[in-house]
Formats: C-alpha cells, structure tokens, sequence
C-alpha cells in the first residue's frame, strides 16, 4: 500500500472519530458505543502501520471501498485443528 493510500486511510478515520466525539458530546452516541469504535479503530491504524491491511474494491459500487485487515500467522494457526485442517 502506497504512503498515498495510507494517507486517505488515516484521514478517513479520523474524520469518522470526529463525527463520533461530536455524537458523544450532544448526547446521541453512549460511551461503551464510542469506546468499542475507538479501539477498533486503533486496531485499523495499526493494521496500516503494519501492512497488514487490503483494500479491495467492490466492482459493483465504486462507491465504497472495503477494508480487510490481513489475518497473522497466530491467527492462520488458531483456525487449524490438530492435523493443521
């Protein structure tokens, strides 16, 4: 991923906490709401840190990109049974 796109990623984000604290302070977004975005969030820019992240592009609607974090080798392992299926 380009610095470009983890840029606009970035931006994305925190344009959407922004919306959020905004709903938070006026009352119409509860704080477990606010604290679960955030955290999810902070695993989105982490994912970017780390290029653990693909965009993919829905065809259909080119409207909307989908976001997909990569799964790590622990999670990989974690889904396997005993004889790795």
């Amino acid at each position: 991923m380009s610095p470009e796109e983890k840029a606009a990623i970035v931006d994305a984000l925190l344009d959407e906490m922004r919306t959020l604290f905004h709903e938070y302070i006026n009352g119409t977004l509860a704080y477990d709401e606010l604290s679960f975005e955030m955290f999810d969030t902070l695993q989105t820019v982490h994912a970017v840190a780390n290029d653990a992240l693909i965009v993919e592009y829905d065809m259909e609607d080119l409207t909307e990109d989908v976001i997909v974090e990569r799964p790590t080798n622990r999670q990989r392992q974690k889904g396997r049974g005993k004889h790795g299926n």
